[in-house]
């Protein structure tokens, strides 16, 4: 997943600056920027940093829609693969990144609103729902039947807001993690929310460009592109820190405050601030190039990316000096999958922890389980006179779950309880098997986004041979 987002960074900052060098620089530095850092070691959210590794090409996507001249005809397809990524990979860092993309369309409404910018942000969702409809189908399915929860155990996001003297300390817990369990903890017992002391240079040199060539001619789309990124950047910030009036909000808009705790914690935004960041370094250096030339480009490159690499190893040296090590050992086939986590998404109402087969009655027997997969399968002998008999599964209730006997014969299956209830009739003897069949409409979902990746994959093969001058291989004159 690293190599994944060294190139994505490449690729996206290289046609957004249109340098190698400098996308090269820029792509380092968002690889080693602390708060990733702190999401892959400190917290170990595989599936937030996974997201991140994408926001590069959101950022292009939306740089080509809006900032180019000329429109680009691939920013809209950008912008569909960077979100269909994050959407692969957490589901919060989808809804921050759909929440960042709402909140630029509405600062830039009167380019919004332009019919080319339109068509390409409507054929972006369009793009996006074909390549996620693997996810998308499944996931509303289970909205709709109401399955899909979300239990915080947080609340109060006024709580979780960064102060600004963190955002840049120099000296800071890398092990910590007492923001998790207690929101009014020290800060020096928590989550390393710090950029590092090279983000405050930047910002200072930003500012310093910004007020010292105001006013001049030479290079004006350039500042023009270093303001945007540095007033979205502080924007970024600002709804994370503490000066942001969720208490307020809780107590006046009760439903908004419910959404933003959707979120869990506020500083989860800086994630977003960590991309806006290197893209701000890199309308920096072209500023600096316009002013004074490729000779102070290189002096500002050798700053930050020894400033950055600097903190970097800094933080992996006090990470490997005081994480602890140790190994624990789960078996979920007894324990359940849910104990590896917070049960944060578990059915209202059904406790996920339980791991043990329920029946109507005593008398009932039932033997050892047998577990394959999302299938399990145990024999059951049910007395002549019971009536109303049933065996229970820990299997959450969803739809696509079936039960049938040793004949293949369906058997009756009871949701209400929210497990996987199967009912059986008095004097049943035999096996009980039951298994998740995924609708008809899952599998067509999955076989439309199958499609479109693999047209996607198509062309990009064909442009590549093209490019180098291989037109034979799929062109005939």
């Amino acid at each position: 997943m690293n190599l994944l987002t060294l190139f994505i960074a490449y690729y996206s900052f290289n046609r957004i600056g249109k340098n190698r060098r400098e996308a090269a620089v820029a792509a380092a530095i968002f690889e080693v920027s602390l708060y990733r850092l702190v999401t892959l070691y400190t917290r170990g959210a595989v599936g937030e940093w996974s997201a991140v590794a994408f926001y590069p090409l959101i950022l292009l996507g939306i740089y080509e829609i809006y900032a180019e001249k000329e429109q680009k005809k691939k920013g809209w397809l950008f912008l569909a693969i960077g979100m269909s990524g994050v959407m692969a990979s957490h589901v919060l860092a989808t809804v921050m990144s759909v929440c960042v993309l709402l909140v630029f369309f509405l600062l830039a409404i009167r380019k919004t609103l332009t019919k080319k910018v339109l068509l390409s942000i409507l054929k972006s969702v369009l793009a996006t729902a074909l390549l996620s409809a693997y996810f998308i189908v499944p996931f509303l399915d289970s909205f709709r039947d109401g399955y899909v929860h979300l239990v915080s155990q947080y609340g109060n996001e006024s709580l979780h807001g960064v102060f600004l003297n963190q955002l840049f300390a120099t000296n800071f817990h890398t092990t910590g993690d007492e923001i998790m369990n207690n929101a009014i903890s020290p800060m020096h017992l928590e989550l390393p929310l710090t950029f590092g002391p090279a983000v405050g240079v930047l910002f200072l040199l930003a500012i310093y460009l910004l007020l010292r060539l105001r006013g001049e001619d030479r290079g004006k789309q350039k500042r023009r592109l270093l303001f945007i990124a540095f007033g979205l950047t502080v924007l970024s910030i600002f709804f994370y820190s503490s000066l942001f009036p969720y208490a307020r909000i809780e107590e006046h808009l009760p439903p908004v405050a419910a959404f933003f705790d959707l979120f869990q914690f506020a500083w989860r935004l800086m994630s977003w601030t960590a991309a806006l960041l290197v893209l701000l370094f890199l309308f920096v250096l072209q500023v600096v190039r316009e002013w004074k030339g490729s000779k102070w480009v290189q002096g500002t490159i050798l700053l930050f990316l020894f400033l950055f690499c600097y903190q970097a190893v800094n933080y992996n040296s006090d990470y490997s000096n005081h994480a602890e090590t140790g190994k624990e050992i789960v078996d979920i086939s007894r324990t359940g999958a849910m104990k590896l986590g917070y049960a944060e998404y578990a059915i209202v109402g059904v406790n996920p922890l339980e791991s043990d087969l329920k029946t109507s009655a005593p008398q009932i027997q039932i033997g050892s389980v047998f577990q394959k997969g999302l299938g399990a399968t145990v024999e059951v002998r049910v007395p002549g006179e019971a009536k109303g008999a049933f065996v229970e599964f820990p299997r959450y209730a969803y739809r696509g779950y079936h039960a049938w006997d040793a004949r293949g014969k369906e058997l009756a299956v009871d949701r209400s309880t929210g497990k996987v209830r199967v009912l059986l009739p008095a004097g049943f003897t035999g096996p009980v098997h039951i298994d998740f069949v995924q609708p008809w409409y899952w599998r067509a979902a999955q076989l439309l986004s199958l499609l479109f990746w693999g047209m996607l994959v198509y062309e990009g093969i064909r442009i590549t041979f093209c490019r180098y001058g291989k037109r034979s291989c799929f062109h005939t004159r």
